[in-house]
């Protein structure tokens, strides 16, 4: 059950690096109102997606709240802010703010709307927008702990491929990355110069995932796109000075908010273990 007195929602939140406005979610630890403590945050991408499944993609939620309140049952928890996506662009407004580039596919998404090809390059400012505006707004406003140390950025499918790109472009800010299911196929060459060619002065965790069955429904070979594309992600990643990584392949798993739910704890267990 969604406690409410934790959960709250602040609608029309501006983004003035994209000249939008979005709704932000805020869940809040255990024991937060009577406490005195500062917390980690994690911010996270496709917010209506991880809370309640009432307004869930799909009917099925990430299930934060009872992921986080269980796994931090006997200590200090953290603060999880979601980012809705928007409904620009006809519905493509994430694929326009979760990536730096254009899209840059080799196959044929012949079930898409044709205009998805023309998505993609608004993820720099995306990143701005958490870094410069709602990552000061949470901080004022609830009871944190800033440094990079506790940060984390994370989400699944583009939201997995900006929240890699976000650590990447600024290890200043977060130290910490959650990229499950990543679609390194909405433009693989962009992604993987940027892994390759990014130089990290500070250490950062990487936990990374994938199913083996990340077809979507689509009938072609989107889940060997998905696996190879991660598993050459994994050695670029492995490669790399001043990253540590956790990577699973999980057998069987589908691109579902269910799947992410059921490996959120993997990702809690690396990150504040």
């Amino acid at each position: 059950m969604l406690d409410f007195d934790r959960y709250h929602v602040i609608e029309g939140f501006d983004i003035p690096q994209l000249e939008r406005k979005r709704t932000v979610r805020v869940y809040l630890p255990k024991g937060y109102q009577e406490s005195q403590h500062s917390y980690p945050v994690i911010y996270m991408h496709d917010g209506q997606n991880l809370f309640d499944n009432s307004v869930s993609f799909g009917g099925s939620s990430w299930e934060i709240p009872t992921n986080v309140d269980e796994f931090f049952a006997e200590r200090d928890g953290v603060i999880v802010v979601g980012i809705d996506n928007g409904s620009e662009f006809d519905g493509l407004c994430r694929m326009y703010e979760y990536s730096p580039w254009k899209m840059d596919q080799d196959f044929v998404l012949s079930d898409w709307d044709p205009a998805v090809y023309q998505s993609g390059g608004d993820g720099e400012r995306y990143i701005r927008f958490i870094v410069e505006s709602l990552k000061p707004y949470i901080d004022q406003n609830y009871r944190t702990l800033s440094d990079r140390n506790n940060t984390v950025i994370a989400g699944s499918s583009m939201g997995g491929f900006i929240s890699l790109f976000g650590a990447l472009l600024r290890p200043d800010v977060f130290a910490k990355a959650g990229v499950f299911s990543p679609a390194f196929w909405f433009n693989k060459p962009e992604m993987f110069a940027y892994i390759q060619n990014q130089q990290l002065d500070v250490p950062i965790q990487v936990y990374m995932d994938i199913g083996t069955q990340e077809s979507s429904g689509r009938g072609i070979g989107f889940e060997k796109i998905y696996l190879d594309d991660a598993n050459q992600a994994e050695q670029l990643l492995i490669g790399k000075d001043n990253v540590s990584l956790k990577y699973i392949v999980d057998q069987g798993a589908e691109h579902t908010e269910s799947a992410w739910a059921k490996r959120y704890p993997e990702m809690l267990n690396f990150f504040f273990s």
